[in-house]
């Protein structure tokens, strides 16, 4: 866990979280700004992916699947998967954040 002042730090924090040993395969991130509270769910894209433009990005976001299977780290990017906000005056927007808490047979 990270303690910040601004988003960068985390985000860098959860890039070497995920691409270290490749265990880890999201990343959930908190940051709370006066009345915002926004949740980043941060994870790998899929082996040998191309490059990462906002197309390929948005495209990722609409048909997200958990990596079930470890790949070797070097063929992926972390990217941000979905950005959930809740403010006191506007509720919440991007919601359900859907978090898989386990990766199939075998699994942990």
């Amino acid at each position: 866990m990270t303690v910040s002042e601004s988003l960068p730090r985390p985000q860098e924090d959860a890039k070497w979280l995920i691409t270290s040993s490749g265990a880890v395969r999201i990343v959930l991130l908190m940051c709370i700004r006066n009345n915002i509270v926004l949740f980043e769910k941060r994870q790998l894209t899929p082996p040998n992916a191309p490059p990462l433009t906002p197309a390929y990005i948005g495209n990722l976001q609409q048909n997200a699947m958990p990596l079930l299977v470890r790949h070797a780290t070097y063929t992926q990017k972390p990217y941000s998967l979905q950005e959930v906000e809740v403010t006191a005056n506007n509720g919440v927007a991007g919601a359900p954040m859907i978090l898989p808490l386990s990766t199939g047979a075998g699994g942990r």
